[in-house]
């Protein structure tokens, strides 16, 4: 993996000085001990989850190696789904049962978890109308590729501990984004950066990655458009938070870099298939 640079980690900043130092300036940034005061961060152990969440079913994916995505296999989604009582899974996730599989539930609407919604709160430093708030629980070893967001996000840690490697958005070419047209992974990169081969894809040797580690009550910002690839050090949950961005300020920074290869990729997509014979 390339050599990374340190993602900012400030403390104590001010919603004006978020705004104008990261935010305007589309610069990733950890607010350490941003989430500090939610109740999540104490009551969000095994037990709790359990008790709240006791009874009920829950979707989630599990992979023997934790990669739950994989551009060498078709379906592109290599992991497993499966549905599992919550006390089973959180049981198996922060390993109170033996498991051979590392779980994820992933990316899932907090609303659909009401007995948790009331231990967390928006973060305050979103300027606009929050889109989507997720719930994510997973186990030691969970890797989520290299991908990038529509919206600005907040990911915040409220238990276990994280690794992000990021890349800015005007790094495209050096990700080599899968195709427009592959089916829900079109944001994802086709370079493994954990393992690059560098002879498949040689632009990424120019890349320049940021590293962040996340522990129990940090927020990170991960402006739109920005590549993350996310690794799991230390099993966990945590919420994450899209909010809308300012469409015309978006896609005029960003425009350059991302739409002619989408108009370019599905107008092909579109036409080629009216070629071939039938």
């Amino acid at each position: 993996m390339l050599k990374a640079l340190p993602v900012d980690v400030v403390e104590n900043i001010s919603v004006a000085d978020f705004q104008t130092r990261y935010f305007d300036t589309q610069k990733p940034v950890v607010i350490r001990g941003g989430a500090s005061h939610w109740p999540a961060m104490q009551r969000w152990q095994p037990a709790y989850l359990k008790d709240k969440l006791a009874g009920r079913t829950v979707q989630l994916f599990g992979s023997k190696d934790g990669i739950h995505f994989d551009k060498k296999v078709t379906p592109f989604v290599k992991a497993t789904q499966y549905t599992l009582p919550a006390e089973t899974f959180v049981d198996r996730t922060f390993g109170l049962a033996e498991s051979d599989m590392v779980y994820y539930l992933r990316q899932q609407a907090i609303s659909n978890f009401s007995e948790l919604t009331g231990d967390i709160d928006a973060p305050k430093f979103a300027n606009r109308r929050i889109s989507e708030t997720c719930l994510w629980i997973g186990g030691t070893g969970n890797i989520t590729n290299t991908h990038y967001d529509m919206n600005d996000n907040f990911l915040v840690q409220v238990s276990g501990r994280k690794r992000l490697m990021l890349f800015s958005s005007e790094q495209f070419d050096e990700l080599y984004p899968m195709a427009a047209n592959t089916p829900n992974t079109s944001n994802y990169a086709s370079v493994d950066i954990a393992n690059p081969d560098l002879a498949a894809y040689p632009a990424f040797a120019k890349a320049q990655p940021f590293e962040a580690f996340l522990e129990p009550g940090d927020m990170l910002f991960i402006p739109v458009f920005w590549w993350h690839w996310v690794q799991t050090l230390e099993a966990g949950c945590s919420v994450n938070f899209w909010w809308c961005q300012n469409g015309g300020r978006m896609w005029r920074k960003q425009m350059f870099h991302y739409m002619p290869r989408v108009c370019r990729d599905r107008y092909l997509m579109r036409y080629s298939s009216a070629l071939i014979p039938h």
